[in-house]
């Protein structure tokens, strides 16, 4: 957990101050610019082809990030990463931030702006 923390941490200090997990069926390197989601038809239950504002992620609760050893922010990292293990399932998972974020409509879900892969898990 102090590997995902330290990776939020220095995005912190370059600016990017939205956090998510990202699941993906394909491997991404930490750098990769992450493209905007689509949007979902709900009426048809499959993704519509309008594009949201950024890349939907499971969000974080607060994070203080004071330190790399911060107890309260690794509880909250385990907590988020234990609800997306159970609600989704991808061959890769990704620590992904952004300059930006807005509530999505699924339950703890984020849609991150300008979103890049800070770590991989």
């Amino acid at each position: 957990m102090t590997n995902i923390l330290k990776a939020i941490i220095e995005a912190n200090n370059r600016g990017l101050t939205h956090f998510g997990i990202r699941g993906e069926d394909r491997k991404l390197a930490v750098g990769a610019k992450l493209d905007n989601s689509f949007d979902w038809d709900f009426e048809n239950d499959c993704p519509s082809t309008e594009k949201l504002n950024g890349t939907c992620a499971t969000g974080f609760d607060y994070l203080w990030l004071i330190d790399e050893d911060d107890a309260d922010d690794l509880e909250t990292i385990k907590k988020a990463l234990e609800y997306h293990k159970a609600h989704y399932s991808y061959s890769y998972t990704y620590i992904i931030a952004g300059t930006d974020s807005e509530y999505g409509d699924d339950e703890n879900e984020v849609i991150i702006g300008g979103a890049e892969v800070i770590c991989t898990l």
